[in-house]
């Protein structure tokens, strides 16, 4: 509950702190998480442009720290985030 009752406090958008809760609800005991900016938005019932911009906003914030990723042959992939 203490948890969320933190979040509740961020000064980010909505859509921000239900993105930000999403990650830590996900993330592994390092605080890492990779997934998908659409997988994001479908899980949340946003759109894809809300999810990224509120990404953007939680990193710039410091609250998380993405980290791109690339498949073998160069491929962009899912982005890895680290929640703070």
């Amino acid at each position: 509950m203490l948890k969320y009752k933190a979040i509740g406090s961020l000064a980010v958008p909505p859509n921000g702190k239900l993105i930000y809760s999403l990650l830590t609800d996900n993330a592994d005991e390092n605080g890492e998480l990779q997934i998908s900016i659409k997988e994001i938005a479908r899980s949340l019932g946003i759109s894809r442009k809300a999810a990224s911009n509120n990404l953007h906003y939680l990193e710039k914030s410091g609250f998380i720290r993405t980290i791109p990723q690339y498949h073998s042959d160069g491929g962009r992939a899912a982005n890895k985030y680290i929640v703070r």
